[in-house]
């Protein structure tokens, strides 16, 4: 993947986590994969849908608490950062619905991170 210059602070980007097995957000278990897929039905548009529906929703929730806090707070704008840490094995096409779902939620300023074998980035 490109190298990106641009600085996320790991304090204020979300968290997102990608196994085989579950989607992960700030802790908690959004949605379960087999395999590392979706489930067709938990996509808008089914097995050719890029919306995962459950994850959307949870993004949802999450950027308006993150643009309630800045609204209240001048110094803390909302840029939308991720930090997305997805396991190498994570097939391309899940990796894609979860972008494409983090970007229709407003989340675009994103910071992946590989896990290799032995856990190491």
């Amino acid at each position: 993947m490109p190298n990106n210059a641009t600085a996320i602070n790991p304090a204020e980007a979300l968290s997102i986590i990608i196994s085989q097995s579950e989607v992960v957000v700030e802790g908690k278990r959004v949605l379960s994969l087999r395999n590392g897929k979706v489930d067709p039905s938990l996509k808008q548009g089914g097995g050719n849908g890029w919306l995962i529906t459950p994850l959307y929703n949870n993004l949802k929730q999450h950027r308006d608490r993150l643009k309630m806090i800045a609204a209240r707070n001048a110094q803390r704008a909302f840029r939308g950062e991720v930090r997305l840490v997805a396991d190498k094995r994570t097939p391309f096409r899940t990796l894609g619905e979860v972008v494409y779902s983090l970007g229709q939620s407003e989340f675009g300023a994103l910071r992946f991170i590989v896990l290799r074998e032995g856990g190491n980035g």
